[in-house]
């Protein structure tokens, strides 16, 4: 076989056996812990494009586990990278990498629809040189419909002088060169006309993508929103095994609540009789309101795949699943009686108890923790661990999950994202041994708790 022929022989495997690659430095910040990695734009196919993440700890992200497939656009030295499906209940948002000496950013969809950077990416820039499978890529792709919104409003952030180099200062205090996809203002008839533009710098288009002066944000009033909560600690069991802290942990969420401008009904250690008329009068309370929240820290058991929160003056020994049915709480049941359009669900219930034990062994009957549910669209429902697992009572004032739940309810973000950052600090304070995980999905611009009712 001549040379020529075994050099075809060789091009022609690895074009099928490889993936090309373009790779970017990337440092995230998940809420307690910066992560360093990197980020590989593949091709797999002539026009398949998957984004890859690779970190230097282990991902607890669900969102970032997988290759994602991405469209592609471009727009001054930059490569917009927008990921086709959204996972699960991940936020929908694109990437922004540098094709030159910048820094690259992270965006997610906003209200209304605006993209808006969501502050968790600590740096973004290139590895090496363009490859040239990707730049025969940005000549085939379209620039992004809010090309001159973004050149407004969006900067990329350097992570320092070594990732961003300035270009000289331009000798005239005039404003750096405007990018050609935005219409430059028309200039008074009394002022001299300028000369061409002469073709950006990467330093200049990163400059141009300063903000103009701070926007002023809309009164609040007109976000505001109706929030009704209503939070309920059952600890004090007769036969389940008394909990010390689902007392503490309701009050604690009550009391959070309340600060964030949220309507509160608080009931601790409720009987049967009790827990029904809480959720009775609680839903015509609620009657009117946009978002509808339940908190409940207790015991909870499933039966032939169904939850069941447990009043305190229910029996643990030597039950049967017909008797749950009909003296425990169904959580089906509870969402009938949240009226509202959007519904939280948060439930540190899947303690260890001895109903779960003694119906292990009985016809029909469940196992240890709650079982997954399957929910209507507009309502998400949080275990404090995984189906099938037990959570943690915790050892201090609170329960591990809802400690998290204290830590991180308040803060300005999206709920997807202040859900990941409690599964964080769980599987930490946990060692790992509890995982919560969530169920269903909500609908609409983003949902920040903490400030919806301010």
């Amino acid at each position: 076989m001549s040379m020529r022929s075994v050099a075809v022989a060789l091009l022609m495997l690895l074009s099928c056996t490889a993936a090309l690659a373009q790779r970017w430095n990337y440092f995230y910040f998940n809420g307690s812990t910066q992560m360093k990695g990197e980020l590989a734009l593949e091709r797999s196919g002539q026009d398949e494009l998957k984004l890859r993440y690779f970190f230097n700890v282990a991902n607890p992200d669900v969102c970032f586990r997988s290759p994602l497939s991405v469209k592609l656009e471009s727009f001054n030295n930059m490569l917009l990278v927008t990921p086709i499906q959204v996972v699960g209940d991940c936020l929908e948002s694109r990437i922004a990498l540098p094709m030159a000496n910048a820094t690259g950013f992270r965006q997610v969809r906003g209200q209304g629809g605006r993209w808006v950077r969501d502050g968790l990416d600590r740096g973004i820039t290139l590895i090496g040189p363009m490859a040239p499978w990707l730049q025969e890529t940005i000549a085939r792709s379209p620039a992004p419909s809010d090309a001159a919104a973004l050149a407004a409003r969006e900067t990329p952030r350097p992570v320092g002088s070594a990732t961003l180099t300035a270009a000289p200062a331009p000798s005239a205090p005039s404003p750096p060169s405007v990018p050609s996809t935005v219409p430059a203002a028309t200039p008074p008839a009394t002022a001299q006309a300028a000369p061409p533009a002469a073709p950006a710098t990467t330093a200049q288009t990163v400059a141009a993508l300063q903000p103009p002066a701070p926007r002023t944000e809309p009164p609040k009033a007109q976000s505001k929103l109706r929030v009704r909560a209503l939070v309920i600690g059952n600890g004090s069991y007769s036969s389940f095994g008394k909990l010390p802290n689902p007392r503490n942990d309701a009050e604690a969420m009550a009391a959070k609540f309340r600060s964030m401008g949220i309507e509160v009904e608080l009931v601790l250690d409720a009987d049967r009789d009790t827990f029904v008329k809480a959720l009775n009068d609680y839903s015509s309370r609620a009657v009117g309101s946009d978002i509808n929240i339940l908190y409940y820290a207790g015991h909870g058991v499933q039966v032939d795949g169904v939850n069941y929160l447990v009043p305190v003056n229910m029996r643990a020994d030597g039950i049967t699943a017909g008797y749950i049915k009909l003296s425990g709480i169904s959580l089906n049941a509870a969402l009938d009686y949240m009226p509202s359009s959007t519904r939280l669900v948060f439930l540190d219930a899947c303690r260890d108890n001895p109903a779960s034990r003694s119906l292990s062994t009985s016809r029909g009957a469940g196992t240890a923790g709650l079982a997954p549910v399957n929910t209507s669209s507009g309502t998400l429902i949080a275990y404090a661990t995984k189906d099938g697992a037990t959570a943690e009572d915790g050892q201090g004032r609170h329960s591990p999950y809802t400690t998290a739940l204290l830590e991180h309810l308040g803060r300005p973000d999206d709920i997807a994202v202040v859900l990941r950052r409690v599964r964080q600090t769980v599987m930490k304070l946990t060692s790992n041994r509890q995982e919560p995980w969530e169920y269903g999905s909500l609908v609409g611009d983003q949902l920040v708790l903490s400030q919806t009712s301010r």
